[in-house]
């Protein structure tokens, strides 16, 4: 995940189920300032520049959103949620605590 130009400090970052112009539950912690995210959740990196998180999400860090239909550590869930296109990154912010970027989470088909 990259982001910048963020005015105030970022809170968090995550990984939501939903369509586009839907708001869903939190499916995977990219990271928190809040101390809210799962052990082993890095710190989100604050500032105007352009700031890059990187990692590897694995089974156990796939959260189960109330009656989304995603389980805690289904894996597999959450991969057929991107390719259905129905996964969202927010970064929120101390200005906009509900979030401040939102993107869909575009599949890429190998061909």
């Amino acid at each position: 995940l990259s982001y910048s130009g963020i005015k105030t400090p970022v809170q968090q970052a995550h990984i939501h189920f939903g369509g586009r112009h839907q708001s869903g539950g939190i499916v995977v912690f990219l990271c928190s300032n809040l101390g809210n995210g799962p052990a082993g959740t890095q710190a989100c990196p604050t500032g105007p520049e352009t700031h890059t998180i990187t990692g590897t999400i694995r089974p156990a860090d796939v959260l189960a959103p109330a009656n989304q239909g995603i389980a805690a550590g289904g894996f597999d869930q959450w991969l057929d949620a991107i390719a259905n296109d129905v996964t969202y990154v927010n970064v929120h912010s101390d200005q906009y605590q509900g979030g401040e970027i939102r993107a869909q989470l575009e599949p890429t088909h190998d061909g």
